[in-house]
């Protein structure tokens, strides 16, 4: 209905001269009649409507109502938010995994490479991905190296990560020595970036972004095996008095870099 002007005066007219006893009580038929609660008296009010609101439905687990915060609500279950204002595009929180162990060697996180190095003497026992490489040499390394990158990390593993709404994000540690091989890493690393395109291919074709992390530096940046080479590591066997006849030695538990200079 469309009021014209001089319809829309005579209404308020009639609405003003209306008293204060017939305004009240024409609002509470209002509210009677279905039409709502007044508004809140002040902003504490407004806020505790707002907590006491509905919570959005738990897709992964119905069982798990949420708890419903100022701009979204939270699921313990699936350590999820939904409903919140702020997701945008741009700015999604960022839910990762790091894929370790792949592409630089870590002997804590795949100790079964390692194994094959037990009860060996000096000079022949890989420690990190360096000496792995070098006491293999480059044939016998890349082939234990490919069999690793194809078995470590597969598609059905990143379809898994994605399908499981928990992650949306990998960060991959790459090795320097990937991209410009250098001492043993020459021969040993062949296949590689191949690898690792084929892991991005299949991030990209689930929805997954990757954060690329070069996490070693030629001759070291911390010293430890993280960094593709241990530094101030020493074969002791020879100041070894007891027990005698083991192969032992000692790496310097400090941060040492040599790749500065």
């Amino acid at each position: 209905m469309i009021l014209r002007p001089l319809a829309l005066a005579g209404a308020l007219s009639s609405l003003l001269a209306s008293s204060p006893a017939s305004v009240s009580a024409a609002t509470a038929e209002s509210a009677k009649a279905g039409a709502g609660p007044p508004p809140p008296a002040d902003a504490d009010d407004a806020e505790k409507a707002k907590e006491n609101a509905p919570t959005q439905p738990n897709e992964l687990d119905a069982s798990d109502p949420g708890r419903q915060f100022k701009h979204f609500t939270a699921y313990s279950s699936s350590q999820t938010c939904a409903a919140d204002e702020h997701a945008l595009p741009f700015n999604n929180q960022i839910r990762g995994v790091n894929l370790g162990g792949w592409m630089v060697l870590e002997p804590w996180i795949t100790p079964s490479l390692f194994y094959q190095f037990l009860g060996k003497g000096e000079g022949e026992v890989g420690m990190d991905h360096y000496s792995f490489c070098e006491v293999l040499g480059p044939e016998e390394g890349n082939r234990q190296l490919r069999r690793h990158w194809k078995t470590w990390v597969t598609k059905e593993l990143i379809k898994e990560l994605a399908d499981s709404g928990a992650v949306n994000s990998l960060r991959v540690p790459v090795g320097d020595f990937m991209f410009e091989p250098y001492g043993p890493y020459v021969g040993c690393m062949d296949g590689s970036l191949d690898a690792l395109e084929t892991v991005l291919d299949w991030a990209h074709s689930y929805g997954l972004s990757v954060l690329l992390d070069v996490h070693t530096q030629r001759d070291s940046q911390n010293g430890f095996d993280n960094s593709g080479m241990s530094a101030n590591f020493q074969w002791t066997s020879g100041l070894s008095t007891y027990p005698r006849d083991l192969t032992t030695f000692q790496h310097w538990p400090i941060r040492a870099a040599n790749w500065m200079g």
